[in-house]
């Protein structure tokens, strides 16, 4: 299973745990994500120590040389194979690529961090690393193959992660995209819908604005006759009050000649 059988009963343990103590596991998943690759670069190196995971004879100036005591069928054969060979590295093929995968990832958490959904980091990954794998693969020398193929389970497995990965990160970004969609037109109908009241109480408040102008307009009209009223009743007054001034004078005149005409009568 080789790596493989790591991610899927890691995964499997971590989603459990993850269960049991009620954490969010897709944001887990996606730290396991991004420090994955970086753990592979370092812990590769292992295979350099140990010269394991070599791939076949080469001339490159990088070629590793690989004692008769650590080499496989059939390159353990000095005859054919002489200590002189060297072979192609495949860990540190792998060892560059898991630390261009963990500056790529790191990078997209970061400039893309507002896009990204939980669980995009390891969907992500389970595109980049099977990519590398499967094509490493090609190089391998201790897998087995299906026969007469240059194709082996890791290819299978490889293949299968790619295009689960892909197609869940299509579908996943899809949907907010569909839902963004339906409530930018839900948004136009509720603005329509405000846009109307307002110009309803608009008008109410125009109507209103006409109908106090116009109580204004009659009240106006209504103050002169009201001044005419008052003007007349004061005129009407004022033969009334000469009235009573003069029927004073007329009373004071006849005491007056009352008292005189007593006076002639006493003398």
């Amino acid at each position: 299973m080789h790596i493989y059988g790591a991610f899927i009963f890691g995964g499997i343990a971590l989603g459990l745990y993850a269960l049991w103590k009620k954490l969010p596991l897709l944001i887990y998943l996606d730290a396991v994500a991004l420090a994955l690759p970086l753990g592979q670069a370092i812990g590769r190196w292992a295979n350099f120590i140990n010269q394991e995971l070599y791939g076949p004879p080469t001339t490159l100036p990088w070629g590793l040389r690989i004692d008769a005591a650590h080499r496989i069928p059939p390159y353990n054969n000095l005859t054919l194979y002489p200590e002189s060979v060297r072979f192609h590295p495949l860990f540190l093929y792998e060892s560059i690529a898991n630390l261009l995968g963990f500056v790529l990832i790191f990078w997209i958490s970061r400039h893309f961090e507002k896009r990204l959904r939980d669980g995009d980091l390891l969907l992500i990954y389970l595109i980049f690393y099977p990519s590398v794998r499967f094509c490493l693969e090609f190089l391998r020398t201790d897998s087995w193959f299906f026969p007469g193929t240059p194709f082996n389970v890791v290819h299978l497995l490889s293949a299968v992660a790619i295009v689960t990965a892909i197609t869940l990160l299509i579908v996943r970004h899809r949907r907010p995209a569909a839902v963004a969609a339906q409530a930018a037109e839900g948004t136009k109908g509720t603005t329509s819908v405000g846009s109307n009241e307002v110009r309803s109480v608009e008008g109410n408040a125009e109507s209103v604005e006409e109908d106090s102008g116009e109580v204004e307009h009659e009240a106006e009209k209504a103050q002169p006759v009201d001044q005419t009223l008052e003007t007349a009743d004061v005129i009407a007054t004022i033969p009334s009050a000469h009235g009573t001034l003069e029927d004073e004078d007329d009373k004071e005149m006849e005491t007056v000649a009352t008292q005189s005409d007593g006076m002639k009568a006493d003398s």
